[in-house]
């Protein structure tokens, strides 16, 4: 146990020496050795977030930063640390990789929108479900995630946000429409 203890300590002190030094390849790996090791689940979702964040934030590496996170949903057992690696996963999916996945995204929000959550975040995660599903051409759900929005909605900015979206969609059908009526 001595022996284990001690090199898991050291594997820790490279992975915080190695993001310190800017080399997170060398630290994601460092910490996917300690995850790996490790037999308890507090121990694992600390070193995951501790990653997650690392690879999301500094290294850019959306694949692992998505595994990370998603080790802390499984295996947390704190609401609020599951739900905001929920709502990172949600983020990633919909804005950080390179070409977003919206159908993993519209997941991920729904998932989060079954939850009991702060208005101000229902709010925001209710128009970016609409927007994945507007970027996905399905615009007969997506207005009718701006509807719901826009029941009994007082903040002005916030309305204008909502039917500047239900235009674009108008737009976009438009413009669907008269494609197809070129093509015959």
């Amino acid at each position: 146990v001595g022996c284990t203890g001690s090199s898991e300590k050291s594997i820790k002190e490279e992975a915080v020496l190695s993001e310190q030094s800017g080399d997170y390849k060398k630290s994601l790996k460092k910490y996917n050795e300690l995850i790996h090791r490790s037999k308890v689940d507090e121990t694992i979702v600390q070193y995951a977030r501790t990653a997650g964040q690392i690879a999301l934030v500094k290294a850019k590496d959306f694949v692992q930063a998505i595994a990370f996170f998603k080790l802390v949903v499984l295996k947390s057992s704190q609401p609020d640390e599951r739900i905001e690696a929920q709502k990172n996963l949600a983020n990633i999916y919909f804005s950080y990789l390179p070409v977003p996945d919206y159908e993993k995204a519209i997941n991920e929000f729904s998932k989060l929108l079954s939850l009991s959550l702060a208005e101000n975040d229902r709010f925001d995660l209710r128009l970016n479900l609409a927007k994945s599903y507007y970027r996905l051409n399905n615009f007969f759900q997506a207005q009718i995630e701006i509807d719901t929005l826009l029941e009994g909605l007082k903040d002005k900015s916030k309305k204008y946000e909502l039917k500047k979206l239900k235009a674009d969609i108008y737009i976009a059908k438009l413009r669907l429409n008269n494609f197809g009526k070129l093509q015959r």
